[in-house]
């Protein structure tokens, strides 16, 4: 829980709570560390892969449609931010 709060910048409570939620959804699910089983990995459902694609694809189209009315310098910065966190993989499944 830890290592979730860390990326995603919140308590290790408000990350449990959040992860909780999206369990009841049936988006995520824990996944006991075979190494050590007081540890879990999150990792998304099938419904919950299908969800992260149309918010992405969604996420995208409003950008591409935001990059259109930008000036040059204002989309040049857009695009670093996202190059920036284009590292970042999409939920584990």
């Amino acid at each position: 829980m830890g290592g979730v709060a860390r990326r995603l910048g919140l308590s290790v409570s408000a990350a449990s709570r959040m992860l909780a939620h999206l369990e009841r959804a049936g988006w995520t699910v824990r996944v006991a560390w075979p190494c050590d089983r007081r540890t879990s990995r999150v990792a998304a459902t099938d419904s919950g892969l299908r969800l992260w694609s149309r918010a992405s694809e969604t996420l995208d189209r409003e950008l591409d449609h935001a990059f259109g009315t930008l000036r040059f310098d204002e989309k040049y910065a857009h695009v670093v931010a996202r190059l920036c966190r284009a590292h970042e993989d999409p939920p584990a499944r």
